[in-house]
């Protein structure tokens, strides 16, 4: 008796999940749906950082096709890492920007886009202008 105790919540959990079958499916349906999900076609996000003493930003555009912009700037560090879907760019301080390869080019091509797919997967490209989201402007 006591066993079969202990393995009814289990039994409830089970069944409570089984329409869901992942935490992506739990997460989808929580904010209101894959076909909402699916409707996403660029994030912004922000966030500010302190490391070692030293207060700092970091904001990232990202588009569903696999672009994307990402700026960090911590006490006097400051790079921009711009990719376009299939190359990169990285510009660290004041030096000038540079052509991402190798393991960063891979990196690149690995970050998922706001849809959870990577940068590398078949989708449209768009050329890299090296300046997209330029600043003062916005997207949607």
């Amino acid at each position: 008796m006591r066993k079969a105790l202990v393995m009814v919540p289990f039994l409830f959990s089970v069944a409570a999940f089984a329409a869901d079958n992942t935490i992506v499916d739990r997460w989808a349906s929580a904010v209101g749906g894959r076909e909402k999900v699916a409707a996403v076609k660029s994030t912004y996000r922000e966030a500010t950082i302190e490391v070692g003493g030293f207060t700092g930003t970091i904001k990232a555009w990202h588009s569903a096709d696999g672009r994307y912009r990402k700026e960090e700037q911590v006490g006097m560090y400051s790079t921009v890492e711009i990719f376009d879907g299939t190359n990169g760019t990285l510009q660290q301080g004041a030096a000038p920007p540079r052509r991402m390869e190798g393991a960063e080019l891979e990196r690149a091509r690995s970050t998922p886009s706001p849809t959870g797919m990577p940068s590398s997967s078949p989708s449209s490209r768009s050329a890299a202008t090296g300046v997209w989201p330029s600043k003062g402007t916005t997207r949607s």
